[in-house]
């Protein structure tokens, strides 16, 4: 930074405000020498924070933030500088191949490291540096650490050349060990244990990191107890942690590009790109040519698949044809993934590649130590099938006797002594112009979830030399079946590194959510926002990431800040990604104007409708998102453009034309799946239409692929060869079940001879087996997804990881012991034919002791109507979020008078209950102790001690109905006008339950405002209440069993 002594002046003389602007700290991928945009900047109106000779903004925030004050920000603070440090990020994020430990070799003592800088650079001149130089410097950790190896590593502009010190380099290698290797900063700090500076904004990222400190200057880090200075700053006043520092100086004193307005949304942001774009950096360099010419550092790094490709290895081996397998040192990436898919794959894929050629013998005899016995086993029988050779023949022999089969090697060296001729080969090689019938039959089987098959004919592939996208990415989804998450994530991986733009960035969407199952947060982040860079559409797919981040470092905005690191990064993608980016990000005009304004090829014409008629809709612009529609089904039909015409007619409650679209598209042959088959038929009053299609969705086909004829779906089939037990497994969530289960008395009741078992999720066993004691009901775990789950070990009995959504390990032995398996949803098209098959009576039954207990804790508000009160589904989606209200919308209920209302939202709810405590003290009761979410039991029992219950349709009006309290369903989309009994408001499940909806469907102002009519005016004394007192809930429980 260069100051005008005339401009300051000018400044001075006028009283003008005088600001400085400098570098934030998260930078850039390229250094500033490069003129790359930063991402961070700062605006200092009292100093610069790197001039120690006068006060700074970062300093008074330093010396003087309440940080204690703000918990939600010191808790974000602390989650952002974990996950700074987990991906490696500093002011300049070049990335580099050459991994440090290759370069630095094995450490035999203690490391210290000294950082450069430019020597007449601001940090320095304004640092409080005194005569302190490199060389001094240098100096001064070894006399300190006599025993240690000392590292210096010159500034990065100085290694490029951009910039000179006065100290020339190779008079430092007289002194030290001058590190000018592609080395990244951040990967020296895994290595050292000591840093030592001038005045280096990389000594606060080795605090990050948790090294040692020591400065001679006085950079904005020092003098606040975290590290050793040697210059004193009596202005700094405090002794900050580091997480305080971190919040100061990322936080609360840069502005981030961005995100200007939000520094957390902000830096994360800036974090993303970085890493998005180092990523970037580095596959660019990855040429055929860069990888021939390095190939000892590609193959050390991250990168060693792309030296097996068709336009390196051959020219490899032409030019060290012996040295091709010390080259690449397989035990080395093998002991990367303790996967047992991925190691067995990489042997087969290195088998297949080298086969043939002058580095086979010295592969194999890598590969004895480097994978296990079975998999070395497998791997010589499938090259003998391949190519029977006396090679073989002796690592066969070595093999059996080294594992105790000593026939087995006696033979194997016997056969060798005689001189016998091989027997020929029992499996061809695959050739190319088999290869694509050869891919066929692998993901037929892979279909067929015939894995033992699909892995044969993919191993055979590889050993063929076959590495590509396709057969790495059906590699990644066997393992990923079988629950060896790890290895899906390292052969994923492998795909990235071979081709980086395959299929607009799903390799690396596929990887981050992989990642995210075998707990490697740092990969599943970088891969997702690397995906955000090629294709910004992949925002959209950031939802289980953005779960295991919340997991592991608490309420961060992954997704907010993904979009707003598109917005930033340097790509021309698409309009129409972009535009979909822009739509999560809510930003629906802008997309729409984006969309307009573009004019899409043929190609695109798809995504392109697809794009505008989400745009249009969600801003209520409904009659041109289907003029849109209609045109283009007419002209360039599809089914992704029929399903969207659906999602529409729902959303305009035009069911007719839903009707005709599903007619069209059947007459065109395609799928719109069972959902919209259902929607269309409850918005038509189908009724038994609407639950027969049920049987067409994906779970009924994926149980009918995996237990064939043991999977039936209709109730006569059910009664089939005198069954002896029967197995009805629960699907969707605990709302759908408790619906689902007023049918459960008469399917017992149709099913004559048999046992009947039926799975339930563990919060609803007490429940279902108390009010349906001649039923057996099995407790099994179900996930939504797998990324829900903190205890895999309780599916991974399950034949495919893709059935976590209707069965566990416990779930999984049941249907290996009934004789017959049926989903609950299966059989309500035969029991349900129209409005008369449901009676509406309530069928569950809370426990009498918990009843008593809850009406006592209740005793308090006798004095007025006691209300529950939820509004939300703990699963929230845009498309969901229609059905639902926030917390704002309450306030017209909140204001009625004799009213007490008792919380039953069953997620976190605490921030919305602080707003409503803060502006209607006491007038929700939040019954503390209850576990709203998982002990439903206790939350049945609570209900049925109140006087109404209000609600959305979710898991808490189905439970107030199953039990007939009285109920208000608040009715927000013409998806549940089906369910009034027609001519009335009455709910067809529940009796006790009213629908109320607003004067226009859709507007939730309107909606809460019929809601508070309906409180005021007593709509809820109509609704006849079919439980009692818990006297005779306890007589009920009683004759029951």
């Amino acid at each position: 930074m260069t100051e005008s002594k005339e401009l300051l002046s000018y400044a001075e003389k006028r009283s003008f405000p005088l600001f400085r602007m400098e570098d934030g700290f998260i930078r850039s991928s390229e250094l500033g020498a490069e003129h790359t945009t930063p991402l961070a900047l700062v605006l200092d109106k009292t100093g610069i924070y790197f001039n120690a000779n006068q006060p700074s903004d970062l300093e008074n925030i330093l010396n003087d933030s309440d940080f204690d004050a703000d918990a939600v920000l010191m808790q974000q603070a602390k989650a952002l500088l974990q996950v700074l440090r987990l991906l490696k990020v500093s002011k300049y994020n070049l990335g580099s191949l050459a991994p440090a430990h290759e370069i630095l070799g094995p450490k035999y003592k203690k490391r210290v490291l000294v950082l450069g800088q430019v020597e007449l650079d601001a940090g320095v001149r304004y640092g409080m540096a005194g005569d302190w130089d490199s060389a001094s410097l240098i100096r001064l950790a070894r006399s300190e650490n006599p025993q240690a190896e000392i590292l210096y590593r010159p500034h990065p502009e100085v290694i490029r050349k951009f910039r000179e010190n006065s100290t020339d380099l190779e008079e430092l290698k007289k002194i030290c060990r001058v590190i000018t290797e592609d080395i990244a900063v951040n990967e020296l700090f895994q290595h050292v244990d000591r840093v030592y500076t001038i005045s280096s904004l990389s000594g606060f990222e080795a605090l990050i990191h948790g090294i040692p400190v020591t400065v001679v200057g006085a950079p904005f880090y020092a003098g606040w107890g975290l590290t050793d200075d040697r210059a004193l700053v009596p202005r700094r006043r405090r002794v900050l942690t580091l997480e305080q520092l971190f919040c100061g100086a990322y936080l609360l004193y840069p502005r981030y590009l961005t995100n200007p307005s939000d520094p957390v949304r902000g830096a994360l942001a800036a974090i993303l790109c970085v890493t998005a774009q180092r990523r970037a950096r580095l596959n660019a360099l990855l040429t055929p040519a860069f990888a021939i010419d390095n190939a000892a550092i590609v193959a050390a790094s991250e990168y060693w698949p792309r030296l097996l490709m068709k336009d390196v290895l051959p020219r490899l081996i032409k030019s060290k044809p012996k040295e091709i397998a010390s080259l690449l040192q397989p035990q080395k990436f093998l002991n990367r993934c303790g996967g047992e898919h991925y190691r067995h794959a990489v042997s087969c894929i290195l088998a297949g590649k080298l086969r043939g050629t002058a580095s086979f013998p010295a592969l194999l005899v890598a590969l004895r130590s480097a994978v296990s016995a079975e998999q070395f086993s497998d791997l010589l029988t499938q090259l003998w099938n391949l190519q029977p050779s006396g090679e073989l023949l002796h690592h066969w022999a070595w093999h059996c006797e080294r594992h105790g089969m000593s026939q087995d090697a006696e033979k194997a060296f016997a056969f060798a002594a005689s001189g016998l001729r091989l027997p020929e080969a029992s499996v061809a090689p695959v050739s190319e112009a088999q290869y694509p019938h050869v891919l066929r039959l692998a993901q037929f089987h892979l279909r067929r979830r015939a894995l033992d098959k699909a892995w044969d004919v993919l191993q055979r592939l590889l050993l063929s030399g076959f590495v590509n996208v396709e057969t790495l990415n059906a590699i990644a989804e066997i393992a990923k079946l079988r629950f060896d998450f790890q290895s899906a994530t390292a052969v994923l991986d492998m795909l990235n590194r071979i081709q980086p733009d395959w299929k607009l960035g799903r390799g690396y969407i596929s990887h981050s959510n992989t990642a995210s199952l075998s707990g490697d947060v740092a990969a599943a982040i970088s891969s997702v926002a690397y995906a955000c860079l090629i294709n910004p559409q992949s925002v959209e797919s950031a939802y289980y990431v953005e779960q295991q981040v919340e997991r592991t470092f608490g309420d961060l905005p992954l997704s907010s800040a993904l979009h707003d690191a598109v917005e930033v990064l340097d790509v021309q993608p698409s309009s129409i990604s972009r535009a979909r980016a822009l739509i999560f990000g809510r930003r629906l005009k802008d997309a729409e104007k984006l969309l307009l304004e573009y004019k899409p090829k043929a190609s695109e014409l798809l995504q392109y409708g697809l794009a505008l008629s989400s745009a249009y809709s969600q801003q209520g612009k409904l009659t041109e998102a289907k003029e849109l529609i209609v045109s283009l089904t007419s002209s360039s039909p599809s089914e992704a453009l029929y399903r969207e015409g659906l999602r529409l007619a729902v959303l305009m409650n035009d069911y007719e034309w839903g009707e005709y679209l599903i007619a069209e598209a059947e007459r065109r042959g395609f799928s719109v799946g069972d959902m919209y088959q259902r929607k269309i038929g409850f918005g038509r009053r189908e009724i038994k239409r609407s639950y027969l299609s049920f049987r067409g969705s994906k779970t009924a086909q994926l149980l009918r692929t995996y237990l064939g004829e043991k999977y039936v779906q209709d109730l006569a089939s059910l009664s089939r060869g005198s069954p002896a037990k029967v197995a009805v497994l629960a699907y969707f969530g605990p709302g759908d079940e408790i619906r689902f289960a007023a049918f459960y008395e008469e399917l017992r009741r149709r099913l004559v001879g048999p046992d009947l078992l039926i799975t339930c999720d563990p919060r609803l066993h007490a429940l279902l087996q108390r009010s349906f004691p001649l039923i057996q009901f099995v407790p099994v775990e179900r996930l939504r997804n797998l990324h829900a789950s903190n205890n895999a070990q309780n599916f991974k009995m399950l034949p495919g990881s893709d059935l976590h959504a209707v069965a566990d390990n416990a779930g999984w032995a049941l249907v290996n012991e009934c004789d017959l398996v049926t989903l609950s949803t299966d059989p309500l098209g035969d029991l349900i034919d129209g409005y008369e098959s449901f009676s509406g009576n309530p069928y569950l039954i809370p426990d009498p002791q918990k009843v008593k207990y809850w009406k006592s804790r209740l005793e308090g508000f006798k004095a007025k109507r006691i209300v529950g009160l939820s509004w939300r589904s703990s699963l929230a989606t845009h498309a969901r979020n229609e059905h639902y209200v926030f917390v704002e919308h309450l306030v017209p209920l909140l204001q009625l008078e004799d009213v007490q209302f008792v919380n039953l939202q069953y997620d976190d709810c605490a921030t919305e209950l602080a707003w409503i405590e803060e502006r209607f003290p006491g007038k929700m009761w939040n019954p503390e102790g209850l576990d709203q979410y998982n002990d439903l039991d206790n939350v049945a029992a609570l209900m049925h001690c109140l006087d109404l219950i209000v609600s959305p349709a979710t898991t808490v009006i189905e439970l107030a109905g199953s039990l007939g309290c009285p109920a208000l369903l608040l009715s927000n989309s013409s998806e549940l006008h089906w369910r009034k009994l027609p001519g009335s408001d009455v709910d067809v499940w529940h009796r006790s339950v009213r629908h109320i909806e607003g004067e226009f469907l859709g507007n939730k102002d309107s909606l809460m405002e019929a809601a508070r009519l309906a409180l005021q005016g007593g709509l809820e004394n109509e609704a006849a209440r079919a439980t009692v007192d818990e006297d005779e809930v306890a007589q009920d429980f009683r004759v029951l069993n």
